[in-house]
């Protein structure tokens, strides 16, 4: 039997050749997504914030084009701004189980970006920290080395008798500091100390005093 929309080719499944059913799969894609961002440069995507754009775009769209009748996949993309708004040129792979085939589909669509502050940030203008870090004895270069790569972990900086306090507001970020510095021959101490009670659990804050050698 030839196909019903060409009649030159077979028909392999629903009265249509390969090539016309193909034709016909379209991919449901909003012309417009919207994410909220940071002023940090975070964005906000399943209950979580990250930095990583590529991984992040690529899950929305994916996301959004699941169907039981295809598989879709973002090949490659690339953003351009044009007239201030920020456009994506996707182009996805697109697999049809049912008669072996694939096609590329190439879309264009714009990216919108809410301002939202993210959780580090909201936390950093509270003057909420989870670790301090006692700096002793380090020159004056190297602390603003030290405060230029972690400047986005750190809520507050005070002044102190040869050296300063920073106030980080996650742990982990305050132990790679500690860890690079112990590395590099610096005395480090750690401790800490009890805060309160959270949900039955003690809530602790971690203190590392470090010294230059």
């Amino acid at each position: 039997m030839l196909c019903a929309k060409c009649g030159k080719k077979e028909a392999i499944t629903k009265g249509l050749c390969r090539d016309c059913y193909l034709e016909k799969v379209e991919l449901d894609l909003p012309k417009r997504i919207e994410l909220d961002r940071c002023e940090c440069g975070a964005i906000y995507h399943r209950g979580s914030w990250g930095i990583e754009i590529d991984s992040i775009l690529r899950d929305v769209l994916e996301r959004k084009l699941r169907r039981a009748e295809f598989s879709a996949k973002v090949k490659k993309y690339s953003l351009t701004e044009k007239k201030g708004r920020l456009l994506a040129e996707v182009e996805i792979e697109v697999k049809v189980p049912e008669i072996h085939a694939s096609k590329v589909v190439k879309k264009e669509l714009e990216l919108a970006f809410r301002r939202r502050l993210c959780t580090k940030c909201i936390r950093k203008r509270g003057g909420y920290y989870e670790a301090k870090v006692q700096l002793r004895g380090i020159g004056i270069d190297e602390a603003k080395e030290i405060l230029t790569r972690f400047a986005e972990e750190v809520s507050k900086v005070e002044e102190a008798k040869g050296g300063a306090d920073l106030y980080f507001v996650s742990k982990s970020a305050a132990k790679k500091l500690a860890s690079e510095l112990k590395r590099r021959g610096f005395m480090v101490k750690r401790s800490a100390k009890l805060v309160g009670m959270k949900k039955g659990k003690r809530l602790f804050r971690e203190i590392y005093s470090i010294k230059a050698p």
